[in-house]
């Protein structure tokens, strides 16, 4: 009888080692993915405070960083740019905005988006 308490007091300790091991690599994990996590906010706070500094500044010709991108037909920096709190009806030193450039430059897609 005592035999039979030993072995299963083993088979409880390795039972107990094995869960043991299994949350520590369990939580290793989920560290792994909260850093993961962290470095995507981190990423993304400073791309839009990049985004910000740039919507701050102008061109030589008073030229808006978006109505600059409009003109390349950049849709992505300027949906970037709208979402960061830039200003779609700034016009630049010729009377344009974004609107009226995208409209001269047969950008349909971007007007659409601009429209929206």
């Amino acid at each position: 009888m005592n035999s039979f308490i030993d072995k299963s007091k083993k088979d409880l300790k390795r039972e107990l080692n094995k869960e043991i091991i299994r949350k520590r690599k369990n939580k290793k994990r989920l560290g792994i993915t909260e850093n993961r996590e962290r470095r995507k906010r981190k990423e993304k706070i400073g791309k839009e405070e990049l985004s910000r500094e740039k919507i701050k500044s102008k061109r030589d010709n008073n030229e808006t960083l978006l109505t600059s991108e409009c003109k390349q037909d950049n849709i992505e920096e300027v949906k970037n740019l709208i979402h960061t709190g830039m200003n779609i009806n700034k016009k630049n030193k010729e009377g344009d905005t974004p609107l009226l450039i995208a409209c001269k430059n047969r950008n349909i897609e971007l007007v659409k988006y601009l429209l929206s």
